[in-house]
């Protein structure tokens, strides 16, 4: 089962006017963990998250990922010509089952659709930019979304997931549970064992190689935490964050962060 909606809201009761929690992007995996048509409790292959999710967006067309939206956004064409009608507006990290076709700038995906070669990358490829650069590259002005997942709209928390996932690592969704991921690699007993994350198949990520680093050791790249929020270290004095206080994605001195949230009470380096 996937995903076949550009975008599709994890709620936290099977309810339009419950609390959005999180996203699924176009071709992600699922596991069905019970069906109240049209609603769905579901959990996702990506980061193990759960919520219910109205059925139409989903198909039972079986998963196998060849490649990835690395755009912003791009069209999905009913044919192979950029005039043609679009299916859906797929956003960065959509997964794809695609193939070769007979106009040589577009592939051809497995629900007969068309698009954009240059707009996708192998599943398996990782990106060597630094963090923050890929932060700022694709998500600088998006709107901050509590519970978004996408180029869209998105949370503190998704922008270091999804940035996170081009350099090959397969964060959790929440703040809490990135922390606790992370010490379940620099202490293997921790109790955030609970959260499963160990239990990752090696093939879906590249298990970072993380440490606890002192507040005032923090260098780009880093990732500073406070109590429900995330950004990253650009430099000694300024971070990248999705903030619900401008409602956007933007870079921001410490101090102005710090007069508003404290100091942040951990730095985690990847």
């Amino acid at each position: 089962m996937r995903i076949s909606s550009s975008t599709a809201n994890l709620y936290r009761r099977a309810s339009t006017a419950a609390e959005t929690t999180s996203q699924a992007l176009y071709g992600e995996s699922i596991r069905i963990l019970s069906d109240n048509t049209p609603w769905l409790e579901i959990e996702l292959h990506t980061d193990k998250y759960t919520g219910f999710i109205q059925s139409h967006h989903v198909t039972d067309k079986p998963y196998h990922q060849t490649h990835r939206v690395n755009t912003k956004a791009t069209p999905l064409f009913q044919q192979a010509d950029i005039k043609s009608p679009i299916e859906l507006l797929l956003v960065l990290g959509s997964e794809l089952n695609v193939k070769a076709c007979e106009h040589p700038n577009f592939w051809k995906t497995d629900t007969d659709h068309f698009i954009w070669k240059e707009h996708t990358i192998n599943s398996k490829h990782t990106s060597d930019e630094p963090l923050v650069d890929i932060a700022q590259r694709f998500f600088t002005g998006a709107p901050y979304l509590w519970g978004g997942r996408s180029t869209n709209g998105l949370d503190c928390s998704a922008l270091v997931q999804l940035s996170a996932k081009l350099k090959g690592h397969n964060l959790p969704r929440d703040t809490q549970d990135q922390e606790a991921y992370f010490r379940t690699i620099v202490s293997p007993n921790s109790v955030a064992k609970k959260l499963n994350y160990e239990n990752r198949n090696s093939s879906d990520e590249i298990r970072p190689r993380v440490k606890l680093v002192d507040y005032e050791e923090r260098e780009q790249n880093d990732l500073m935490y406070w109590p429900g929020h995330v950004a990253i270290v650009t430099d000694k004095n300024t971070v990248f964050h999705a903030t619900a206080h401008s409602l956007d994605c933007r870079f921001e001195t410490l101090a102005q962060v710090e007069e508003r949230a404290g100091v942040a009470h951990a730095v985690w380096r990847l």
